[in-house]
């Protein structure tokens, strides 16, 4: 699948996602090659940031990223990769929350990491699973100095779980965990909202150096090709490292309708409708959101 978009506001996205499964699914490549011309959200860091607080900065970068699994044992895999952005912002408010907040990385730079992985996958089918469970855990650490113009470290932790309730009935959930050290550029770290996690919430909303969200969703049969979705979110972002339960979580929840493109890898078409305490939103793409 490749995309190529240009808006009226010359923004452009050149991007080629790719996964590709090798050997009877004993191997996984997977990544994205891409160049971006755009433009970003910012609120600041941390949970207590607010929306009116808002600033737009514009960027552009190329990216590359990649990484290659092996089957270990069973259903469990290892694998190991590298990401790449550089991350030239062109623009930023004068005076704004970037400049006045300085966050490691406010006036862009490479990112270069190496990536190792771990994931265990036993889902019926990629795209719209009816049982099984997918399990990652996924950790990144920045290469030399004379590559990366950062220092830092991240990890993430991505676990899915697919429940038959009745019939074609399913309830799926997904909890998701990210954590960086203390030298993180600003755009590197954890955030929501994205179409797949904490729908309902502008882009980049809430940014921090520890995310944790939980979201689950009921899915249901409407009629032949056509489905329906409704879920609900709560994100955890604590000031101080796993202090998950002292700050109250950023609850959303929202439904949404998909249509079968094709029964056999039942790859779908999505529409969504998701609201926040302080947004609503609405996301067409493609494929299930986990």
């Amino acid at each position: 699948m490749y995309s190529a978009v240009y808006t009226l506001k010359n923004q452009l996205l050149l991007f080629v996602p790719f996964e590709f499964y090798g050997n009877n699914n004993n191997s996984r490549l997977k990544g994205e090659i891409g160049y971006y011309q755009y433009f970003y959200n910012y609120h600041g860091i941390g949970s207590e940031t607010s929306k009116n607080d808002l600033e737009n900065y514009s960027v552009n970068f190329p990216r590359i990223e990649a990484n290659y699994s092996k089957k270990i044992y069973s259903k469990f895999y290892l694998g190991a990769g590298f990401n790449f952005d550089y991350f030239d912002i062109t623009e930023t408010e004068s005076n704004g929350l970037l400049e006045t907040e300085k966050p490691v990385g406010y006036q862009g730079g490479t990112k270069a990491n190496f990536v190792a992985l771990a994931f265990f996958d036993n889902r019926d089918t990629l795209f719209a699973p009816n049982s099984g469970q997918y399990l990652e855990v996924k950790f990144q650490h920045s290469m030399p100095q004379w590559i990366s113009d950062f220092v830092y470290s991240r990890i993430d932790l991505d676990y899915r779980i697919y429940t038959k309730l009745y019939k074609k009935t399913i309830l799926a959930s997904n909890l998701y965990w990210s954590k960086t050290s203390s030298q993180t550029p600003f755009f590197d770290l954890p955030y929501i909202s994205t179409p797949n996690r904490a729908r309902g919430y502008d882009d980049r909303r809430f940014i921090n150096p520890e995310i944790a969200n939980l979201q689950t969703e009921a899915r249901f049969p409407i009629y032949k090709r056509f489905s329906g979705a409704s879920f609900v979110s709560a994100t955890a972002i604590p000031e101080k490292s796993f202090a998950f339960f002292e700050e109250t979580p950023e609850f959303s929840y929202g439904l949404g309708i998909r249509y079968e493109l094709r029964k056999d890898s039942k790859a779908r078409l999505r529409l969504d409708f998701a609201k926040s305490r302080d947004s609503f939103n609405f996301y067409f793409t493609v494929n299930e959101a986990f």
